[in-house]
């Protein structure tokens, strides 16, 4: 049963379902109280289960956001949830995951709540969004923090990092006010895109073909490396910068040795085009081979006088794009203007390392080379930042998806975190026998810095970007910023709540147009 308390327009508002009706893919507490700002949601159920008897009762109560509609994810089968083993389903309660949320289990359904009042999750009528003279106040951390706040046209195509002045007093009187003017889409018609997966998309083909400069400075890698100190974010350690020539700083005959590995990648390109991440042994763990230094700089020469554009317009390669959702991407324009039109650049750096989890997976499953040594890519975390908030990652490496991990450390669909790990760090018995596994039970701490370090990378005013990051062991690393791609696993359901925190965010932002900030 299915109990909603709510304070609706001053009043307080009740609204009962004696059973679960078949809700399809999901439950929106916004469809039953649309007008609510505060929810204190319970469910009851009592069912038969065999090994524990009949009327086993489940209870519990969440506020899933204060002073919102109510966030809730979609149903998901039990037997699809991971995080918990079956074997626990008549033992939920609040208490097992204070930090993150909570989710119940009812007649083999799990519905999942997100407990945290901060925005996108809600918009607080008495915040006011961050004034222009505090985003310019981040402008002035330095040339890139100044390129990618300047609201700069086509005809401006070539100007370069230190060329714009940050401004003397507020942003660019353009838009939006507490947007930045670079990722201000207000005027494009980013609130008239429909609901749902469909409208996703559209904000992304909105994004990839805008023209303007000044994203050039979250794609081009040096660009962004640079912005990266500006911003005081860990970046993998540099070896070696160029935007003058493509001629690697190697002496020869053969190609270097390092023991913690080296990346070697054209500035200008993505999706690991004429990209060689040589491992100590010398093997490029993108391809398995053993590059020659001629091999090398034949590659990063030719990619000199490439865009990105040269490849997605090759027949039999194409533009990155997720089969899973072709019904939403079939038609659209696939140009990057800004990545396509960024400036040729060489860039080498330390080799990121795998995370603690998928380098334990590798050691346990994966390894086919005897002696150890990093023999895979590391894995990668692709966070989707909304309005400076995380909202979901894609955990995944070139071959393998390895889950997704929200805000507050929940993981979907995970292949690399054991049961026994689930059951020892969420399960009841932490918490019933006081068990301490404070020095086991530590991927909270380290998503935690994960987070940190992807919502740190987002300047003020931002709507959207997808912060890509090396976990680098215990010390995530940012690898790379998009704007915008057509390239994602995420579900249906994930791409319309971001849509929703998108025109949220905006609208919020438009209905303050006229106020004194």
């Amino acid at each position: 049963r299915l109990f909603v308390h709510s304070v609706e327009k001053g009043r307080l508002a009740q609204i009962v379902t004696n059973n679960f009706p078949e809700f399809g893919q999901g439950i929106d507490v916004r469809h039953l109280c649309p007008n609510c700002v505060v929810l204190n949601v319970f469910f009851y159920s009592e069912f038969e289960e065999e090994s524990i008897g009949r009327f086993l009762r489940i209870s519990a109560h969440a506020e899933p956001c204060v002073a919102n509609r109510g966030h809730v994810f979609p149903l998901a089968r039990a037997d699809e949830v991971t995080g918990f083993p079956l074997a626990f389903k008549g033992r939920l309660g609040t208490g097992l995951m204070p930090n993150w949320g909570l989710y119940i289990l009812a007649q083999g359904w799990a519905i999942f709540f997100e407990i945290t009042s901060e925005a996108p999750c809600s918009w607080d009528l008495n915040q006011q969004p961050d004034s222009p003279a505090a985003l310019a106040e981040e402008a002035q951390l330095g040339p890139v923090s100044a390129f990618v706040a300047a609201s700069l046209g086509p005809e401006a195509l070539g100007v370069r990092p230190g060329a714009v002045l940050p401004p003397a007093s507020g942003m660019d009187a353009q838009g939006l006010p507490g947007v930045l003017a670079s990722t201000d889409f207000s005027a494009e018609g980013v609130m008239d895109l429909p609901e749902g997966a469909k409208g996703w998309f559209g904000f992304m083909e909105m994004r990839l073909s805008s023209k303007r400069p000044a994203l050039q400075g979250f794609q081009q890698k040096i660009w962004m490396k640079s912005l990266m100190s500006e911003r005081g974010v860990p970046i993998p350690r540099l070896l070696h910068t160029s935007e003058d020539s493509p001629r690697l700083p190697f002496e020869g005959p053969d190609l270097p040795r390092s023991e913690r590995g080296y990346c070697a990648k054209p500035a200008h390109l993505a999706e690991s085009h004429h990209t060689f991440a040589i491992a100590a042994s010398g093997v490029n763990l993108l391809t398995g081979e053993s590059p020659t230094l001629a091999e090398v700089q034949d590659n990063i020469s030719l990619a000199w006088g490439r865009s990105l554009g040269d490849y997605d317009k090759t027949e039999g390669i194409g533009c990155a794009a997720s089969g899973v959702h072709a019904e939403h991407i079939a038609g659209r324009a696939c140009t990057n203007w800004a990545l396509y039109n960024c400036p040729p650049g060489l860039i080498i750096e330390e080799l990121a390392q795998s995370s603690p989890w998928y380098a334990n997976f590798q050691t346990a499953l994966l390894s086919k080379y005897p002696g150890g040594g990093a023999h895979e890519p590391p894995d990668e975390i692709k966070l989707h930042v909304v309005w400076g908030k995380v909202f979901v990652a894609e955990w995944v490496t070139p071959k393998l998806v390895l889950g997704y991990i929200f805000r507050h450390g929940f993981v979907k669909n995970t292949i690399i975190i054991s049961p026994e790990y689930q059951q020892m760090c969420h399960g009841g018995e932490r918490i019933d026998q006081g068990t301490n596994t404070i020095g086991v039970c530590n991927f909270g701490g380290w998503w935690q810095k994960v987070v940190d370090v992807a919502e740190r990378a987002v300047p003020k005013g931002v709507d959207y970007l997808r912060v890509d990051i090396f976990p680098n062991d215990w010390e995530p690393v940012v690898n790379e910023l998009s704007v915008a791609g057509y390239a994602t696993l995420l579900e249906d359901w994930m791409l319309a709540e971001m849509m929703r925190r998108v025109q949220e965010g905006y609208r919020w932002r438009g209905a303050r147009r006229s106020e004194p900030t």
